[in-house]
This record gives structure tokens, sequence and C-alpha cells, in this order.
């Protein structure tokens, strides 16, 4: 006998953790931050995108590189509280106090 289960309910797809490229709107959902501050830091050139769109179109899908969002916040991080150390996966503040 097959144990198989089978539903009507849609599947949804949730970007991967280790993704390197998120949709503006993954974005948003993953850091809380809204489109339109999304489109803010693209424009400053804080964090790196790329649109992706067949010659000639105007609309397309924009997707935002990860680790420039990251960098981003490791920026803001530093600018507030001083160099932040990365060990072993846990963040140490310079004088060896954790955050």
């Amino acid at each position: 006998m097959n144990d198989t289960q089978f539903t009507t309910e849609p599947v949804g797809v949730k970007a991967s953790r280790d993704a390197e490229w998120l949709s503006v709107n993954d974005v948003s959902a993953r850091w809380s931050l809204s489109r339109s501050t999304v489109y803010h830091l693209i424009a400053a050139r804080e964090i790196k995108s790329v649109s992706l769109r067949r010659r000639g179109q105007q609309k397309g899908k924009r997707l935002v590189f990860v680790d420039s969002v990251r960098g981003y916040f490791d920026r803001l991080l530093e600018a507030e509280e001083g160099p932040v150390f990365v060990v072993a996966g846990s963040r140490e503040r310079k004088g060896g106090s954790n955050g």
C-alpha cells in the first residue's frame, strides 16, 4: 500500500535562507523593511541589485544581492556602536563585550 498523501492546498515556495539573490518583496519580508525603503536603499547605492528584463521592455524582475543587505546592516551597526568582529558565528564588539 502506498502511504503518499495528497493535498489540494497550494504549496508555497519560500526563499531559501542561503539564497544569494532575493526579490524586493522577499527582502522586505525577511528584514521587515517596506518595499519603498528597499528601493530607496537601491537608489542610494547602499545595497546592490540587478533588474532582469528583456531588451526594450520597461518592466522586469528586480533582484537584490543578499550579502549587500547584510553589509548595509553591518555598516549601520559599526557606525552606531564601533567595530564588530564575527567570531565562529557570534558577534563580539571591540573590548570583548558581546552584543
